[in-house]
């Protein structure tokens, strides 16, 4: 049985006009989520996980920035033919975004309790009274102490992880149909962060709300994905289910991920490290973008492109020689 789609992207191209040429920050990316789904976007900064997630919201400034796609279609409907009316009534109401950067993802002038509200009003249709009840209880579920004194004051007030948890509060606050969250919970303690985590997972089993989760923390990843994606240099290289990716990674980069990981059980002096960084993309390899780093790259990786195959159950992996497939074994 067809999966119930509501995201689907294909051929998405974003990059960025600058003084020195176009800068080519996503390039070929293609991914579904279905509803109620949870899919994880995983990988190092600067591989183009946020630059995904904004161009699926039509939230980059066109120009500089140009975005190309065979489609982005919501729930049927092709995003990229929206008029910017239109997305802004979707945004923040059907498809919401919890941003990177709490410091100054907040109005300064404007007290806390409004900008919840303010959504509230537009897309849910609440008198001012109700949506000031409901801002107040959207603080409490994320945990902010005292949400009735929290609510009058301004974004200066608040610590980091507090401005964290209101943009939290603002984007479930329209109990929206898909949640987009980068990196939700890096300014927050271990307590909070399972509070919020937990929140989010109650409010996708009552109301079927799928999620894309941006993040660097594999132990969200066990948590809270059906499905993981691993974006290196403006590509997808592997996508899978989130069993197969911690029990049998295919792709190099995957497993150095994993690698890197410290485990409790072991007692080690150093990490395990990837050798090198992320090409710029103004200057990505001709063949494999990950083979100048691979330690198993010969002189097709380095020449010659990998496609993203299909390696077996849907296993999807960018690489000349995945691991554990007829023809590889070099990992």
């Amino acid at each position: 049985m067809d999966k119930d789609i509501l995201l689907n992207v294909k051929e998405l191209h974003t990059g960025f006009e600058s003084p020195k040429g176009f800068i080519p920050a996503v390039t070929g990316v293609s991914f579904d989520i279905a509803r109620g789904e949870s899919v994880a976007l995983v990988g190092e900064s600067g591989c183009g996980k946020s630059v995904t997630a904004m161009s699926v919201m039509q939230l980059l400034s066109v120009p500089p920035a140009r975005i190309e796609a065979e489609e982005i279609k919501y729930n049927g409907q092709d995003l990229m033919k929206f008029s910017a009316g239109k997305m802004r009534e979707i945004r923040g109401n059907e498809i919401s975004m919890i941003f990177q950067e709490p410091m100054t993802s907040l109005n300064p002038i404007l007290k806390i309790g409004f900008q919840i509200a303010e959504s509230l009003r537009i897309h849910r249709g609440l008198n001012k009274k109700e949506a000031w009840d409901e801002a107040v209880n959207m603080l409490r579920k994320v945990g902010i102490p005292d949400p009735e004194k929290r609510v009058n004051e301004y974004p200066h007030q608040l610590s980091g992880g507090m401005r964290q948890r209101v943009m939290i509060a603002i984007a479930l606050s329209c109990r929206p149909n898909l949640l987009i969250a980068d990196e939700p919970t890096t300014a927050l303690d271990v307590t909070i962060q399972a509070q919020i985590l937990e929140l989010i997972a109650d409010l996708q089993e009552e109301t079927g709300m799928s999620l894309l989760l941006i993040t660097h923390n594999m132990g969200i990843v066990a948590q809270m994905a059906d499905r993981v994606m691993v974006m290196y240099a403006g590509q997808i290289v592997e996508s899978t289910d989130v069993d197969t990716i911690f029990d049998n990674p295919a792709h190099p980069y995957t497993i150095g991920l994993l690698e890197s990981i410290p485990s409790a059980d072991e007692k080690v002096k150093t990490l395990n490290i990837i050798e090198g960084t992320v090409p710029s993309p103004m200057f990505y390899p001709k063949g494999c973008r990950f083979a100048p780093r691979c330690p198993y790259a010969d002189e097709k990786c380095a020449a010659v492109q990998p496609s993203l195959s299909n390696i077996g159950n849907g296993h999807l992996c960018r690489c000349h020689y995945p691991k554990n497939t007829k023809g590889g074994g070099q990992l």
